[in-house]
C-alpha cells in the first residue's frame, strides 16, 4: 500500500457517526475561526484550508458562507468531494477542491524511504533523512495552491489539524509500518523526526507567508497533548477529567510539567518556533483550546491559535 492511500483509507468512515462524536470539538474550533475571522481579517475574498480532509472537524458550510471563494487542499479527493456534496449550490459554487502534497513528502520521499529502511536497515535510513533534511527548500515551489498570482493571493489561510500533517506521523506511518523499532534507534529517529518536522514546517510558513495578501491571515489547530490508555488513568485520578486540561493547564504549573510528557512532536511550542523562524508574522493574542475525542482510545487536547502577515 502507498503511503497516500493510508490517509486516504483513514479517512473511509461513517460521517455522520464521526460528526456525532466529534461535534463538541466541531462546535468549538468553529467558534475560534468565526471569531478569529471577524475580528482579524479586513478583506474576505480568497481563504484556503490546508488539510481539509473529510471536514469534519469544523463547518465547512459556516466557513464557506464567510468567503467568496475557498480552495480545499488534502492528499483525499474523494473526502473533499464528500464534505463539499453536503453543502448548498451556492455554497459549491464558491470552492474549489486541488488535490495536493504540498510538502511533497508522501509523493516523493516517503515509499523511497520504507525501501531504504526494508533492503538497507535503520542506520543507513537515518543517513538518508538527514540528507533529506538538510536538502529541504526554503520555500515549496511545486505548491498547486500555494504558488498563486500577486491578484489571486489569500486573505485567510486554515491549516487544519498541522500535526497529522507533518513529517513525523507520516514517517512512522509510511517508512515502519508494523515492524518493530530497536530501542537504540528510537531517541535518533526522534531526534531526526522532531529537526525534520521543523524544517518543514519553516519552510510551509515561507511559502504560506508568500501567499498571503499583506494583513492576512494564518491560522492553525495544533493537537498538542495526547491522552492514551498509558496515560489517562493518571491524569484523571491527578486532575479528576481530561476534558478540565483544555481550559485549565496554562495556569497549573505541575500540570504543564505532567503534560510535557504527553506533548506530541510538531505541537504547539515546535510549531510557534517554525513561525517565529520563518519571519513575517505577529502572533494574534486570541487563543483557543478544546478536548478532542478522536476515538475511544485517543484523546486529544487541541491549541488553535494563529498570525496576522507583517
Amino acid at each position: 500500500m502507498q503511503t497516500r492511500d493510508i490517509f486516504i483509507e483513514f479517512n473511509k468512515r461513517d460521517r455522520d457517526e464521526i460528526k456525532s462524536r466529534w461535534k463538541n470539538a466541531r462546535m468549538a474550533c468553529d467558534k475560534w475561526l468565526t471569531t478569529t475571522i471577524n475580528e482579524n481579517v479586513k478583506s474576505n475574498e480568497r481563504a484556503l484550508i490546508i488539510g481539509a480532509g473529510g471536514c469534519l472537524d469544523f463547518s465547512l458550510g459556516d466557513f464557506v458562507d464567510k468567503f467568496q471563494s475557498v480552495t480545499l487542499v488534502d492528499l483525499d479527493k474523494k473526502s473533499m468531494k464528500e464534505a463539499v456534496e453536503e453543502l448548498t449550490e451556492e455554497q459549491r459554487g464558491k470552492i474549489l477542491i486541488v488535490e495536493d502534497d504540498i510538502t511533497g513528502i508522501v509523493e516523493t520521499k516517503i515509499n523511497e524511504l520504507r525501501n531504504v529502511f526494508v533492503e538497507m536497515g535503520v542506520e543507513k535510513l537515518c543517513k538518508e533523512v538527514e540528507k533529506f533534511r538538510d536538502g529541504i527548500p526554503t520555500k515549496f515551489k511545486n505548491s498547486k495552491s500555494l504558488q498563486v498570482p500577486k491578484d489571486s493571493k489569500y486573505d485567510f489561510v486554515f491549516v487544519n489539524s498541522i500535526t497529522t500533517q507533518l513529517f513525523m506521523p507520516v514517517f512512522m506511518i509510511g517508512v515502519f509500518s508494523t515492524d518493530e523499532i530497536k530501542d537504540e534507534y528510537i531517541n535518533k529517529i526522534n531526534h531526526i523526526g522532531k529537526t525534520t518536522n521543523q524544517r518543514l514546517l519553516i519552510s510551509l510558513f515561507r511559502t504560506i507567508h508568500s501567499a498571503l495578501n499583506k494583513g492576512g491571515v494564518v491560522a492553525i489547530s495544533s493537537d498538542t497533548f495526547e491522552f492514551n490508555q498509558n496515560n489517562s488513568e493518571y491524569f484523571l485520578k491527578n486532575y479528576g477529567s481530561l476534558e478540565i486540561i483544555s481550559i485549565a493547564y496554562m495556569k497549573n504549573e505541575k500540570l504543564i510539567k505532567d503534560l510535557q510528557k504527553i506533548q506530541i512532536i510538531g505541537g504547539l511550542p515546535f510549531v510557534r518556533d517554525a513561525i517565529n523562524k520563518a519571519n513575517g508574522f505577529k502572533l494574534i493574542e486570541y487563543i483557543a483550546t478544546w478536548f478532542w475525542a478522536f476515538n475511544e482510545k485517543q484523546k486529544y487536547t487541541v491549541v488553535g491559535f494563529s498570525y496576522k502577515k507583517n
